[in-house]
């Protein structure tokens, strides 16, 4: 593969596995410990494609995701992870990812799944694909959502529990920006602060529910 891959996972194990497998292709890559040191550096970095896994500490993939949309760094994504949670799966593809790819893929599999999401398709196994439109099912089944998708987005963030600041930095937006959504969803959902509103949002169906 004659192609430049970022990989950002906080797993040095994994990482530099990952980095020998993609480089004996022929691949130039770039390993990341962090998605904040990443989200630093990808501009300079302009990578064909990202690898990254879902879950991180100061910012996880998803929240990963919307930062670099917010930025327009929109460089092709795949999540590689070892978590099959079908919510956090989908989150990630509605967000922009173009495949799941599972940690338990042997190299071979590896290789063609990003040679797949290389020529502009979406990679998913069929197995969490099948999953994920169950979930969709599933979802459709909830109140209406009369929330903006803006106001979603700093909801989903609420619930992973990061602070104004953080959503502001994720989101590329003023805190005050965030202050502004947030009265938004507490007058929507009939709330006055931020733990009452995952609270009302996970009741009323907004926050999919995480499988085990």
């Amino acid at each position: 593969m004659n192609i430049k891959i970022a990989v950002i996972d906080d797993h040095h194990l994994f990482l530099h596995g990952m980095e020998l497998i993609l480089k004996n292709t022929g691949a130039e890559v770039v390993i990341f410990e962090s998605a904040v040191s990443a989200l630093e550096a990808l501009s300079e970095v302009a990578p064909d494609l990202i690898l990254m896994d879902l879950s991180m500490p100061e910012m996880d993939g998803f929240s990963m995701i919307h930062a670099l949309a917010a930025r327009d760094l929109l460089f092709p994504i795949a999540v590689v992870s070892a978590s099959e949670d079908i919510a956090q799966i989908s989150d990630a593809l509605d967000a922009g990812a173009m495949g799941f790819i599972p940690k338990s893929y042997p190299p071979d599999a590896l290789v063609r799944a990003i040679d797949s999401i290389i020529d502009g398709h979406i990679h998913v196994p069929d197995s969490i694909a099948l999953g994920i439109k169950q979930h969709k099912q599933a979802l459709a089944q909830v109140p209406e959502c009369t929330l903006s998708p803006r106001q979603l987005d700093v909801l989903k963030l609420l619930a992973k529990g990061y602070p104004n600041k953080k959503v502001a930095d994720i989101l590329n937006i003023s805190e005050d920006t965030v202050k502004f959504h947030l009265r938004g969803l507490f007058k929507i959902l009939g709330v006055s602060n931020r733990t009452e509103s995952v609270t009302r949002a996970n009741e009323l169906g907004l926050l999919p529910q995480r499988r085990a």
